[in-house]
């Protein structure tokens, strides 16, 4: 099983259903928010919590069984830099600022006035990363990589973001069915299916 689960969502996400793998009906699941993947059941993830099944059963439900074709061959990945978070190693962790407590400012009164100033200690990110360890980097999701933010690959007409569509890429036997009308692209191979979703902005026909 090359398609690692846990790079399909966001460990640092506050909204649980998309921070980490979930088992549902015999499969696991995760998605991010960007990209959803289904996968045969395996490890020792949680069951999905009831409350969040409405998000995602219709993902599952209406996974389109359309016409599905062989990834293009031609397609033109933009050039990358080593991501800000990692400088390259692909692990990092983040947590909290302490200073700001996560914040991204600092606010102190001097008796008479209050007053407001970014952190210095974060650059008013409200979080403090190290790089290396052994967590996943968010940033590349482990590739050490980042794409610039209006970078794209244009598949089947739909524009794909690079960082998502390179997770699948590689996989033999992938195969994709575009959706233009629901900016969608799905995607199977093998047992594993799942979509991306597509930026706004189409490629011209």
């Amino acid at each position: 099983m090359s398609l690692n689960i846990e790079h399909f969502c966001d460990p640092n996400d506050s909204r649980i259903y998309l921070s980490k793998p979930f088992q549902l009906n015999g499969r696991t699941i995760a998605c991010n928010g960007h990209i959803f993947l289904s996968m045969p059941e395996h490890g020792n993830y949680e069951q999905f919590p009831n409350e969040y099944l409405s998000k995602f059963l219709p993902v599952i439900e209406n996974f389109r069984q359309g016409k599905f074709v062989p990834v293009p061959d031609n397609l033109i990945f933009p050039e990358v830099k080593d991501c800000p978070y990692c400088h390259g190693v692909g692990k990092s962790s983040q947590k909290d600022c302490r200073e700001c407590e996560g914040a991204g400012e600092v606010c102190w009164n001097s008796g008479f006035h209050d007053y407001e100033a970014e952190c210095q200690g974060c650059n008013a990110d409200g979080i403090i990363i190290t790089v290396g360890g052994d967590q996943t980097c968010s940033g590349c999701m482990g590739t050490g990589v980042v794409y610039g933010l209006d970078s794209h690959v244009d598949v089947l007409g739909l524009w794909i973001n690079p960082k998502y569509l390179k997770l699948i890429i590689e996989e033999p036997g992938l195969e994709v069915s575009p959706d233009k009308e629901q900016h969608k692209l799905a995607f199977r191979v093998g047992e594993n299916f799942g979509l991306i979703m597509g930026l706004l902005h189409e490629a011209t026909p």
